[in-house]
């Protein structure tokens, strides 16, 4: 058995100062098995208001995604003072309402700018929206033997680290394919570069080499920074602006508006999840794919 030493438990402690009400922590919700050929579409660092969230947004509404799942930053500058802030429709409900009335749901993670103000609004616009899914500030979505979790890499690391041991334990015969999202990369080329100490230590032992993918935003680019650690690292971060790239990727990265596309895929009932980056043009809006590739079972049975 594996033990945090005892600097970093007082670490990771100090990361829990942040206190955002949550009256169900850790929720995990039952689904029935995806569908072969369900596609699951992954944006982040949307919320800007700006010419690239409407692109983008227009290119999500043709893509016929059947659920969206959000790496956070959903609403800049600052977050959400409640449920009634300006702010939600402005930077949210004008760019995707017509999606959630064709029935997409979109899967919320939050982001650093998020928690600048009430993280936890989110819950409550989760009973507000039935398209909105947010039961807490980190949850599972478990589709029988393809996993989702959402975490939450701002607060509370000991305590979702608990959560993530015991999930993946009470599930290991279903979790046949575990992917893992949330805001803040392990990895980076990007501006902000790798996790610095606080998220690197959380990522490190509850995250990497226990997921076969993790996703997350924070970057404003996409990037396929390959497999390390046993786990496959991917960010899409691209929904609402781009910027420059500090590095080279190891694999493949650019910065351009965009978003990732998930396909559930069933091999002799294996799942698996081929993946597709999608730039958008910021000048005319035409969809472009730029980059594939393939998410598969990585991690070890118990993990």
């Amino acid at each position: 058995m594996k033990f945090f030493p005892s600097f970093l438990i007082i670490f990771l402690v100090s990361c829990n100062n942040l206190n955002p009400r949550d009256p169900n922590p850790g929720a995990v919700k039952l689904h029935e098995r995806l569908k072969d050929g369900t596609k699951i579409c992954v944006i982040g660092d949307s919320g800007k208001a700006s010419k690239g969230q409407l692109l983008v947004a227009e290119a999500l509404k043709k893509e016929d995604c059947n659920q969206i799942r959000h790496t956070g930053d959903i609403i800049y500058p600052n977050g959400l003072d409640n449920i009634d802030d300006p702010e939600f429709t402005k930077r949210f409900l004008n760019y995707y309402k017509d999606i959630m009335d064709d029935g997409v749901p979109f899967f919320m993670s939050q982001g650093n700018h998020d928690y600048r103000k009430d993280p936890s609004v989110w819950l409550d616009l989760a009973i507000k929206y039935e398209m909105i899914k947010a039961p807490s500030l980190y949850y599972a979505d478990i589709y029988d033997d393809i996993c989702f979790l959402a975490i939450d890499t701002n607060s509370k690391f000991k305590t979702q680290n608990k959560w993530i041991k015991e999930t993946l334990k009470d599930y290991n015969d279903q979790c046949k394919l575990k992917i893992a999202y949330g805001h803040h990369p392990r990895y980076s080329s990007g501006k902000h570069g790798d996790a610095r100490f606080f998220v690197k230590t959380f990522l490190k032992y509850s995250v990497v080499g226990k997921f076969d993918a993790y996703i997350a935003g924070h970057e404003h680019n996409q990037e396929d920074y390959g497999i390390k650690g046993g786990t496959h690292h991917l960010i899409s971060g691209g929904a609402g602006e781009y910027r420059y790239m500090k590095e080279e990727s190891p694999l493949w990265a650019e910065a351009k508006l965009g978003y990732l596309v998930l396909t559930v895929k069933y091999v002799q009932g294996v799942p698996t999840l081929p993946f597709e980056f999608i730039r958008i043009e910021d000048n005319t809006g035409e969809r472009v794919s730029v980059h594939t590739g393939e998410l598969k079972t990585l991690s070890s049975p118990g993990k």
